[in-house]
């Protein structure tokens, strides 16, 4: 059986990647399998429908803003088998118009809790593996994959190594949108840790935070065992 990778490579997505494989404060490691985050396809081909039918995905969660998903259908929703959620946010769901600004439109997305409660709650319903996506799978993503793997009681060190791995894989994406805007846009399509931990920082604890969007102590530990338990499902 070949052995599980953290990157999952489809020919259509440069940022497609399971949420398996981070060791967590009481000793266990999250499973791969369960829960993959990624960017938009962009043409999925016989390659990627197969591999994708492989990871058993039953749920796919949009991000996107609904204008977002109505202009461009995420070719995930027409796996078989698959439902389709879009979850929008109600707030912060749009690019930084300057450098500095990723932690303050993170702490905007944050601000809509009840969306976040959706998201996870639809996670806990999910018979099986579920795969979460936005546009570039960065940022909205990216603050649903570090409060999962803080759920799971991962380091804050491999919280934001998780978060910064996404500018790596999207860099080519970035660096042909810089060649579109002008003036000074280095600080265009990053995703610095730096403001990661500043959000977490001014979280105050992510268990805190999902006791305020409204989950209960037998959610909040649902969570933890989809992404360590041996019978997440």
């Amino acid at each position: 059986m070949q052995a599980p990778t953290r990157r999952v490579p489809l020919h259509s997505t440069c940022n497609t990647r399971d949420l398996g494989g981070y060791p967590t404060r009481d000793g266990r490691v999250t499973r791969f399998g369960r829960l993959y985050r990624s960017d938009l396809p962009h043409g999925m081909d016989a390659h990627d429908r197969a591999l994708a039918g492989r990871l058993g995905l039953v749920c796919v969660i949009d991000l996107r803003t609904a204008e977002q998903a109505a202009r461009q259908k995420s070719e995930f929703a027409g796996l078989p088998g698959v439902d389709y959620l879009c979850c929008p946010f109600a707030a912060g769901n749009r690019d930084p118009s300057g450098p500095g600004q990723a932690a303050d439109i993170t702490m905007e997305m944050l601000s809509d809790k009840q969306n976040i409660a959706r998201v996870l709650r639809a996670i806990l319903a999910a018979k099986g593996p579920v795969l979460f996506h936005c546009a570039a799978g960065k940022d909205r993503t990216g603050i649903l994959a570090a409060l999962l793997l803080g759920a799971a009681g991962v380091e804050q060190g491999d919280i934001l190594a998780d978060y910064a791995l996404s500018y790596a894989y999207v860099l080519p994406v970035v660096r042909w949108l810089r060649e579109q805007i002008p003036g000074d846009a280095d600080w265009y399509g990053r995703a610095d840790p730096e403001a990661m931990e500043e959000v977490l920082s001014r979280l105050g604890g992510i268990d805190g935070y999902l006791c305020a969007c409204g989950l209960s102590e037998a959610e909040r530990f649902g969570l933890r065992e989809r992404l360590c338990g041996e019978t997440p499902f």
